[in-house]
């Protein structure tokens, strides 16, 4: 499958105009790459919540309750 670039600037741009996609072509085409960016975007954004996750998990809690200014 051709990139969204490749796209536009080599089939929709041909010089004669049988050479060109249809409307029917570039929606088919668009579409496509509409879903990998879906896809890709889902997988990166499952990604971060399981790092904020692992992260949260591994968060050191600051216990001050002992800590008085008045002794130092």
């Amino acid at each position: 499958m051709l990139n969204l670039l490749d796209f536009i600037n080599v089939k929709c741009w041909r010089h004669e105009p049988d050479e060109r996609p249809d409307a029917s072509q570039v929606i088919l085409e668009l579409n496509e790459i509409d879903s990998e960016n879906n896809f890709n975007f889902e997988e990166n954004e499952n990604e971060k919540i399981k790092i904020v996750a692992e992260l949260k998990s591994e968060e050191i809690k600051d216990d001050f309750s002992d800590c008085h200014l008045s002794n130092y």
